[in-house]
């Protein structure tokens, strides 16, 4: 563990000349623009004065593009530099605080050289041995360096065989009998080949390793298992990385977590993303980085991959307004009250959330904090599902030869209701049964008692006061007429055929995907990039209301 690290003072990255904790390995996230990549050049130009003399550092810059040479022998343009293993070495140790990519054929030239060099060494110890009469076992050469590296590269590739030619020293490729070229190798594979190579192979045990968007041209599974491996090579190496995916800094190598916001502020530090429940620690780490970058967020319900986001883009039409899904309505609330981790937000950033009306009882939701919003409807899909907006889409994409008319929609949300009558009537009732219970005494009442036989009088009387509340909530005729009323409301709405309560009782999604085909889009998807696109919330009494 390194501690109290002092980052220079730097407007641009976040980090006002603070001192921080850095683990042995340690991820910076943020938005784009908030800083992640001038912080790691900011610190590889002061890297003396943060982590000491003594620490060779090692730069991977970001959006890099790497091209390993297809040979590995010495030509008359490279003689310079690499005429002898100590001048090699002296080459690439130059090019290590310069970009990965201009260094890519220091590195190979200088594991070539180092083959020489082993293969040089041996043939004395053999001819020493010879001269010795050839006592005790043979010298045995060691594994070249080259084929350390292409050992370790079919540990991430198992598929794919690489391998040096013995007359020209080109580097080449084999996978399911078929040669070719180091060149071919896609751009994944050819980061992993030139990533161990540096850092691996060629690495320094206490390295410093910079390092810019990790995840580079590599699936988040392939990433994590690659920095893995690497980080166990080099156990008293310290990591930095830039990165925006949450995977990656969630692994469990990771002992400092940074996020940046753009602002001259502190960077907020999770020091130990284990200890903070899943849900929460993803709703943190995903999304608190876009949120300090900007003025005001919106926390919403559902994931990065669900249509709640550009849903609520397209309702705030702000474009300095960050939508932030964020999960559950619990973590909502959370983050609009800044609770738990979200109290770490910085006070500059106006904050609220948004919660789905769902099958929550009036109860839950009038008792929801200030600067939380109901939706009106069930959910986001059901303000899709109006008929209104169905016909307005559908006119303006012309995908269909006959546009549906708003009784069309209105006839297919009153079908969806009547088939899950009893599913939503029970969905509501049982949330309006539900009762939490638990026993607790106010701070006054504890600091009032001094004895044991007080304390279990007191107890015992907010026991039987919870006993109560339980058998008054789920006594059979207070059951009853709660299922009578909600079996009612949905009753009523299907008389009255009134399409704004239907919405608000009916599953949204349900309904969409009975009224979504009548526009011609294939999913929801395309039906909500058409809706923001074509048409406008203000032009529709229930979205102009949520706006």
């Amino acid at each position: 563990m390194i501690t109290q690290v002092t980052l220079p003072k730097n407007k641009a990255t976040g980090f006002p000349g603070v001192e921080v904790e850095l683990g042995r390995v340690n991820v910076v996230l943020g938005a784009n623009g908030t800083g992640k990549s001038r912080l790691l050049k900011l610190m590889v130009r002061k890297a003396a004065n943060i982590f000491g003399e003594g620490r060779p550092v090692a730069y991977v810059e970001g959006g890099r593009v790497v091209n390993p040479p297809s040979s590995v022998a010495i030509t008359s343009a490279q003689i310079d530099s690499f005429q002898n293993l100590t001048k090699a070495r002296e080459s690439h140790a130059e090019s290590k605080r310069r970009g990965l990519a201009n260094r890519v054929s220091h590195m190979f030239f200088l594991l070539e050289r180092m083959e020489d060099a082993q293969t040089k060494e041996h043939s004395n110890a053999v001819e020493s041995w010879h001269l010795a009469g050839g006592e005790g076992e043979v010298p045995r050469r060691g594994t070249p360096p080259l084929t350390r590296l292409f050992e370790r590269f079919a540990q991430v590739f198992p598929d794919i065989a690489v391998t040096v030619s013995a007359d020209l020293r080109e580097i080449q490729c084999q996978k399911a009998g078929n040669t070719y070229g180091v060149q071919a190798l896609s751009d994944g594979e050819r980061q992993v080949l030139v990533l161990l190579a540096d850092l691996v192979i060629l690495g320094g045990t206490t390295a410093v390793v910079l390092v810019d968007e990790p995840e580079l041209n590599l699936n988040a599974q392939l990433a994590c298992r690659l920095w893995d491996m690497i980080e166990a090579t080099l156990p008293e190496a310290v990591f930095v990385y830039g990165s925006h995916s949450l995977a990656f800094a969630m692994r469990g190598n990771v002992e400092s977590v940074f996020v940046l916001g753009g602002q001259d502020d502190k960077p907020l530090r999770v020091s130990d993303p284990a200890s903070i429940e899943t849900d929460e620690l993803r709703a943190f780490l995903g999304d608190i980085p876009a949120v300090l970058a900007a003025p005001a967020a919106l926390a919403v319900e559902g994931e990065d991959s669900s249509i709640d986001a550009p849903f609520y883009e397209w309702i705030a039409d702000e474009t300095t307004l960050v939508v932030a899904p964020v999960g559950s309505c619990h973590n909502v609330v959370a983050a609009a009250t800044r609770r738990g981790v979200w109290d770490r937000v910085t006070a500059g950033v106006a904050l609220a959330g948004v919660v789905d009306r769902d099958f929550r009882s009036d109860k839950f939701l009038g008792e929801l904090a200030t600067g939380v919003v109901t939706l009106d409807y069930h959910e986001v899909e059901s303000y899709l599902c109006h008929p209104r907006v169905v016909t307005a889409l559908a006119e303006c994409l012309g995908l269909v030869e006959s546009p549906p008319s708003a009784e069309e929609v209105e006839a297919l949300i009153l079908e969806t209701l009547k088939t899950n009558r009893i599913g939503v009537a029970g969905k509501r009732a049982f949330e309006r049964i539900g009762i939490q219970l638990g026993v607790s005494l106010t701070r006054w009442e504890l600091a009032a008692v001094s004895e044991a036989d007080e304390l279990e009088r007191l107890v015992l009387m907010a026991t039987s006061q919870q006993l109560l509340e339980a058998s008054r909530a789920l006594a059979e005729d207070h059951v009853r007429q709660i299922l009578t009323e909600e079996l009612s409301r949905v009753d009523v709405a299907i008389s009255n055929r009134d399409v704004d309560e239907m919405l608000r009782l009916t599953p949204g999604k349900a309904v969409l995907g009975s009224v979504r085909p009548l526009t011609g889009c294939r999913n929801t998807s395309q039906y909500v990039r058409a809706m923001a696109k074509h048409l406008h919330p203000k032009d529709f009494d229930h979205t102009a209301s949520l706006q």
